[in-house]
């Protein structure tokens, strides 16, 4: 059986991910770790360890005991401003080289999977393919690359390497989890219901977003019109990721370096988002209202063209499933 090792379990992505696999009917012997938060609701059979990232002891006895055939790395700090405000810190945790030596050193035919961003790039061009130059603007997507660059020379040592650049990632909000954007663009629109439609204010990256004022009269909201992304399903992305545990082999056809981009059909800038969401819940046929889980399914569907079979439980709600050609020819 294989055994798979996912880092920042107690994470966002992580959380997926673990679920993900433990769903699976050839379910692999799954390790989550997390650094001081324990993952809460873990599946039946998963194992938690506690592994600091940036400690080679802490790391080392993680996988002397869990010894993985496969990583999935998703442990970061994830959050640009605060990478800008511990460059070191940031550099250490989002660049861990002693776990990549650790695993090859363990697990030489091992898969190593790892979830990079699409914030490597500078933005000079509209569309970025697994071949445009990296040339990240902030300290989050030069650690991310960094660590790109030093996994891509152990894939030309004929190592298992799958770095996957996600755009921005939305999905169904987790109790136990930090507040993601799409929790604070619906708790945006729901506070100014059908007034925000007409009042959104675009503000380029250099001005910071804001949400301002006492009064719904008075106050304007502030997204990035010039920032743009493409908003990808969570479920595609740990899609992507069993897939490629599932058929190992298959990383060696992704091509040199062996990189794919996840993202969803469309660009779009937070202001654009912003609309969309103002669509949904400010429907001029119904009252102003509290953003319920169908209004957020509603933009998810909008912006990701997920549709939605709805369950008795949240656990059991599946999305139906296309086939996705990503950018180095893999379909899934």
């Amino acid at each position: 059986m294989v055994r798979v090792l996912v880092t920042g379990a107690s994470g966002y992505l992580g959380l997926f991910v673990v679920e993900k696999l433990a769903s699976s009917p050839t379910s692999p012997s799954i390790f989550a770790t997390f650094n001081s938060h324990p993952p809460s609701h873990l599946p039946v059979g998963v194992t938690a360890m506690q592994m600091e990232v940036k400690e080679g002891a802490s790391i080392e006895k993680c996988m002397s005991e869990a010894k993985p055939d496969v990583i999935v790395h998703c442990a970061a700090i994830a959050q640009p401003f605060r990478c800008e405000q511990d460059k070191e810190e940031a550099s250490a945790i989002n660049c861990p080289a002693k776990l990549a030596d650790s695993f090859f050193s363990l697990s030489p035919n091992g898969l190593f999977i790892f979830i990079s961003t699409d914030q490597v790039f500078g933005g000079e061009e509209s569309m970025s393919t697994p071949s445009t130059l990296p040339q990240p603007i902030n300290s989050y997507g030069a650690t991310k690359r960094a660590f790109e660059e030093y996994l891509i020379e152990y894939s030309k040592k004929g190592k298992k390497v799958a770095i996957l650049r996600c755009s921005l990632i939305i999905g169904e909000e987790r109790v136990d989890r930090k507040p993601t954007f799409l929790n604070f663009l619906f708790s945006v629109v729901s506070k100014h219901a059908s007034a925000l439609k007409n009042r959104l204010v675009h503000s380029s990256h250099n001005e910071a977003a804001a949400v301002s004022a006492s009064t719904v009269e008075s106050e304007k909201v502030s997204f990035f019109s010039d920032q743009y992304r493409c908003p990808i399903y969570v479920d595609d992305i740990t899609h992507v990721i069993a897939y490629l545990i599932e058929t190992a082999n298959s990383v060696e056809s992704m091509g040199d370096p062996p990189i794919l981009h996840l993202g969803g059909p469309d660009r779009l800038s937070r202001v654009e988002m912003a609309k969309i969401a103002a669509d949904v819940v400010c429907d001029a046929s119904l009252p102003p209202h509290t953003c319920t889980d169908e209004d957020k399914y509603s933009f998810i569907q909008s912006i990701t063209q997920v549709r939605y079979e709805k369950k008795e439980s949240k656990s059991e709600r599946e999305s139906e499933k296309t086939t996705l050609t990503y950018a180095s020819g893999v379909k899934l």
